[in-house]
């Protein structure tokens, strides 16, 4: 049974079974450095797309900001946790030319729950900007269409 154990390893894996004559310590120390290598595999697969989110154009930047909020909650308590440093650095580098007139405030935000609530706030302001805008804009047209 050992041998048939070690036969069907690769070579790579063959390694974690020197010295083992259980086959079920074998089985076990498998599963254990196997699952941790597909569990690391599933993390820097996680990492690589917290690095490369940026916002959508057109939907909420709530959207985003939750996206990278999963991805944060989904590293929390592995070897490779995405730091709140991080987040924020993330955060304010993608977020949308449109923020840079509130970067000031926003570079002001300590955590990244104050950071959440301000880039929120000032998507709403941005949003009431631009409908007042829109609005005015179709006023004059309606009332002076050479405007």
């Amino acid at each position: 049974m050992i041998a048939l154990i070690f036969e069907s390893c690769t070579t790579s894996t063959q390694q974690y079974l020197d010295g083992l004559t259980d086959p079920r310590e074998m089985w076990t120390l498998l599963g254990e450095k196997l699952n941790s290598l597909a569990l690391r595999a599933g993390h820097m697969s996680t990492l690589r797309q917290f690095s490369r989110a940026c916002p959508v154009p057109g939907k909420p930047i709530a959207e985003y900001v939750s996206t990278l909020l999963y991805f944060r909650d989904q590293l929390s308590g592995t070897e490779e946790p995405i730091t709140e440093s991080a987040l924020i650095s993330h955060l304010l580098m993608t977020l949308p030319a449109s923020f840079d007139t509130f970067s000031d405030i926003l570079l002001g935000q300590r955590t990244v729950d104050e950071l959440i609530v301000e880039i929120k706030e000032t998507e709403d302001t941005l949003n009431t900007c631009q409908a007042d805008y829109r609005s005015t804009n179709t006023s004059r047209t309606l009332t002076n269409p050479k405007a």
